[in-house]
């Protein structure tokens, strides 16, 4: 703000104290205690949490004791780069209740023994002192203490005040060469601003960024608040007066949402919409360089700065998830676009060196997959990656999960050219080729395998690596026929946490798996365990795949896929008295008949199931509705089947001819029997492999 032809820019901080009592006792020769009050701060941007505890001090005739505060290190750090020699500031402390004698004193020179010592004595409500601006970058706050007494220091203000430059400018001409070297990101927009604009978002807020409406974004659900607060709707900024409108929105945007912590429910100050903005902030940098648009400089150059020292504080950055990714590569975005700061190096090398370490907790380059439990983020990270390292922020593992992500993600796609909807992923189109050829995929370091026969796909899902967009899904099985889904998962039901849609769709009920004793498994609270999945094997055109539940006391499902047949799953389950329940998630599409038959197109398949130890003895099943997401807006009813078994069961989808063809199998020795006609074969698991063998 503009007061009597200055410029004056206020900074609040506030101080965490801890109740400390001095007691010197008695003491012969006078004494000055240096004595830190200050335990924590937790710093995000210039704002510090406060506790209001009392100081409390009782020291011996002609003693003292000095209370350091310490801010960012020794002393406090200014917001920009740099204050003119004509500056001022204010820093005003606001204490409460004061008893004794208590001096607030400011030590230019960094210490105890600087050079000068300004100081006035601190009184309940707000104490003032006032230092020229050239001081500013060398200075040190404490409290000295004498007699007895006690006190409490709310918060310290500082207060600048600076000549307007000629233009009125915040940082005058020496702005314009500050970015002058600068670089742009290749891309306007960081995901998910590079996705289409929600409807949803411009409906509420406005298109017009004279006019946003931003009272009503905390109405919207978390994702479209995502995409707001990224401005993700902002097009075309080419357009002199969209780069006006912008630049103002955001300035206005700013007033309104000040900073605070990473949030995963307050969006405007979320990782993801932080790094979002500083991507755009940092394009609109360069783009009023490019104009000569000094006006405009002066408005975000600030707001990119708060932005960048933001994403730099450890306590806002998510360490091994793909967030921390996106931090870091807007953060080097900031530091490419404004060379001329003087943290622009430091933003640089915290950006290298976290996004090495990041990017190689969350890719298994070897695999061309991510730890994120959602093939949605396979194509996600690629994108990244490939533009991180094309703007100069390198991968360590970089160049071999981009030669392999391609390859991953048309696995991880359905015949039906929809990613396959495991964890966080809705069944939309992919973009990558659709394969017909037969073959399988194990990616055991992730947690999934892909099975393809010639008219059947068939998938297993068993991994944990994070929280990061997991559910218990372990053991779960998707199927198709042909390029119809027969089996599926529920996809991703939004981020609203605590949502009921969300929290039935992560648990292991409204997955094709099994609960024990009727009882939901789950991984919160269990460590990570990686990926409990084993090696696959054919014989005789059956495909054989599984797995075993580290969260379900050992349940070892081995399933087998054959064109001529179909699909046959047995769950190798402890005996027990209170019922296990396998659930089977049926797609929408689809009906399922009292007698367990399913019309897929123009096929039939059978669904039975029978408990081991009793083959001839069909266990009868039960039918009621599920939900599954088929993308972030829309979602539809559909069958789900629950098969109840006090022991080890097979469950059969039998397709055509194979109704028929009821399989005989067995579970003894270590080893998994099946016959169906005249295909007869044994698996063996043998170091976390499957070895099959004919009978």
């Amino acid at each position: 703000m503009e007061q009597g032809g200055a410029t004056q820019r206020i900074v609040d901080v506030s101080v965490l104290w801890a109740p400390l009592l001095l007691r010197l006792g008695d003491s012969s020769t006078s004494s000055t205690l240096d004595a830190l009050a200050v335990l924590a701060a937790e710093r995000h941007v210039h704002k510090f949490s406060a506790n209001h505890a009392f100081v409390e001090f009782e020291i011996p005739e002609d003693d003292q004791a000095r209370l350091s505060v310490k801010m960012a290190g020794n002393g406090f750090e200014t917001v920009g780069f740099g204050l003119d020699p004509g500056s001022t500031w204010d820093v005003t402390a606001t204490a409460g209740d004061v008893t004794g004698d208590v001096l607030f004193e400011l030590l230019l020179g960094g210490s105890p023994t600087g050079r000068q010592t300004i100081s006035t004595p601190l009184r309940p409500g707000q104490t003032t002192l006032t230092i020229r601006g050239s001081d500013a970058s060398n200075v040190a706050l404490s409290i000295r203490v004498a007699g007895k007494g006690r006190f409490s220091l709310d918060s310290i203000q500082l207060s600048e005040t600076r000549p307007l430059p000629p233009y009125g400018g915040l940082f005058g001409d020496r702005l314009m060469d500050l970015v002058a070297g600068g670089v742009g990101p290749a891309n306007e927009m960081l995901w998910p601003g590079e996705r289409p604009p929600s409807t949803h978002v411009v409906e509420a807020v406005g298109s017009d960024l004279n006019d946003l409406n931003w009272d009503v974004v905390t109405e919207l659900d978390r994702v479209d608040q995502l995409v707001a607060h990224s401005f993700a709707f902002v097009s075309d900024l080419d357009r002199r007066d969209e780069l006006d409108a912008l630049v103002d929105a955001l300035t206005t945007w700013s007033e309104l949402f000040p900073p605070q912590r990473h949030s995963t429910t307050l969006m405007s100050w979320n990782d993801m919409a932080v790094a979002a903005r500083t991507v755009l902030l940092s394009n609109l940098l360069i783009k009023s360089r490019d104009r000569h648009r000094g006006d405009l400089l002066d408005l975000v150059a600030p707001m990119l700065v708060i932005h960048a020292d933001w994403l730099a504080d450890s306590s806002n950055y998510a360490e091994g998830n793909n967030h921390g990714m996106f931090s870091d590569y807007a953060l080097h975005v900031a530091a490419r676009s404004f060379p001329g700061h003087a943290r622009s190096s430091g933003w640089s090398a915290q950006a290298n060196a976290r996004f090495a370490r990041t990017s190689s907790a969350v890719l298994i380059a070897e695999e061309g997959t991510v730890r994120e439990h959602s093939p949605a983020y396979i194509s996600v990270l690629e994108s990244l990656v490939r533009r991180a390292e094309a703007e100069g922020l390198p991968c360590p593992d970089g160049s071999t999960f981009l030669s392999r992500a391609p390859e991953a993600l048309e696995w991880m796609t359905g015949p039906d050219g929809k990613l396959l909807p495991v964890g966080d992923t809705n069944p939309i189109p992919s973009g990558a080729p659709v394969s017909s050829e037969p073959g399988v995929r194990d990616f055991r370091a992730t947690g999934w395998s892909v099975v393809r026969a010639t008219s059947q796909t068939a998938v297993i899902v068993c991994g944990y690596h994070s929280d990061a967009h997991k559910h218990a899904d372990e053991l779960s099985l998707l199927w198709f026929v042909e390029d119809r889904p027969v089996l599926i998962d529920p996809g991703f039901p939004g981020y609203q946490y605590k949502a009921a849609d969300r929290l039935r769709a992560v648990s292991s009920p409204a997955h094709s798996t099994v609960s024990l004793r009727g009882r939901p498994f789950t991984w919160r609270g269990h460590a990570p365990y990686g990926s409990a999945l084993f090696a696959s094997t054919s014989i005789d055109g059956w495909h054989v795949f599984g797995g075993k539940n580290p969260l379900g006391e050992g349940h070892i499902r081995i399933a087998a896929l054959s064109d001529r047949f179909g699909l046959v799953a047995i769950d190798h389950l402890p005996e027990t008295s209170q019922p296990h329940v396998a659930n089977w998630q049926i797609h929408s599409d689809l009906s399922v008949a009292q007698d367990g038959s399913i019309e897929v197109g123009s096929r039939r398949v059978n669904l039975s199931a029978f408990e081991i130890d009793s083959p001839g003895e069909r266990v009868p099943h039960s039918i009621d509705t599920g939900t599954m997401f088929l993308d972030l807006r829309e979602s539809v009813d559909h069958t789900s089947v629950h098969i109840q078994t006090k022991g080890s069961m097979a469950t059969v989808f039998a397709i055509g001819d194979g109704e028929e063809l009821m399989p005989q199998l067995d579970i003894s020795g270590g080893s998994y029997t099946f016959e169906v006609g005249a295909d007869a074969f044994a698996v063996r698991i043998v170091d976390g492999a499957l070895l099959a063998e004919p009978v």
